[in-house]
């Protein structure tokens, strides 16, 4: 058994407070309904893991709705996701070639949305017991989002649509200009490339064809295993330090 899967069995044991809501807000805009419908269930998802799983020490409320977002704001411990993020993703995904022949654009939504939140809550979770992050926050909770969905949610149709949307979205982007390297994100070419890797670090076998020669010559599939091991043991050594202390 995987050490990042019995550390969170060994905390989910020891009856751990919920933590973390759910608020729908009304809809506004025509169409509102159907992308709150599309993310109740997801948005549950994710807040039955977290308040099971791997509890914040604060009050934390997942908004539905409003008017920005997505993001975590650290001042009303609040996790916004905007109606109108589902109804932009679900275009990109209808206009684009789909990454997995099986997944809807309605289910490459959900599947990005679940990324997303984990993201957002991995900034929580960071923010909550102040926990030092040497390097970009944003690609810290990158790898967390990511990880989770491998490892805890067993769903790497979840993690290859959400690292697509980079994709997708570093098609917006025709040349650069210094605002783009002063950003607190990384570019989104780099964020799908990380993404993948993870994904191939998690299982070379099952994943082999996801690199091409020259990232073998550069011996790229070594270091994403390791990439990926790095990773998964260090947010799994973070989880275990600090969620004992509940």
């Amino acid at each position: 058994m995987r050490l990042f899967i019995f550390i969170l069995i060994l905390f989910t044991s020891q009856n751990l407070s919920a933590r973390t809501e759910i608020e729908v807000l009304a809809p506004q805009e025509p169409g509102d309904e159907y992308w709150q419908a599309l993310s109740k269930e997801v948005a549950k998802e994710l807040v039955d893991f977290a308040n099971t799983s791997l509890p914040i020490n604060d009050e934390l409320t997942l908004q539905l709705g409003g008017n920005d977002g997505p993001l975590f704001d650290p001042q009303t411990l609040t996790i916004q996701i905007p109606y109108f993020f589902l109804e932009e993703i679900h275009q990109r995904y209808s206009n684009a070639e789909p990454v997995l022949e099986d997944v809807s654009a309605d289910e490459a939504t959900q599947f990005a949305l679940l990324h997303t939140l984990l993201h957002e809550y991995g900034h929580a979770y960071i923010f909550s017991w102040d926990i030092p992050i040497v390097g970009k926050e944003e690609d810290a909770v990158d790898n967390f989002a990511t990880i989770i969905l491998l490892d805890e949610f067993d769903n790497d149709h979840a993690a290859f649509v959400a690292a697509d949307l980079f994709a997708l979205e570093d098609l917006d982007t025709d040349a650069f200009t210094e605002s783009h390297f002063w950003g607190e994100h990384s570019l989104d070419a780099q964020r799908y490339a990380a993404s993948l890797c993870l994904i191939y670090g998690s299982n070379p076998e099952k994943y082999a064809d996801l690199l091409n020669d020259e990232l073998r010559d550069m011996n790229r599939d070594l270091f994403c295993v390791e990439e990926y091991e790095s990773k998964r043991r260090n947010w799994s050594r973070i989880i275990h330090s600090y969620s004992k202390e509940k």
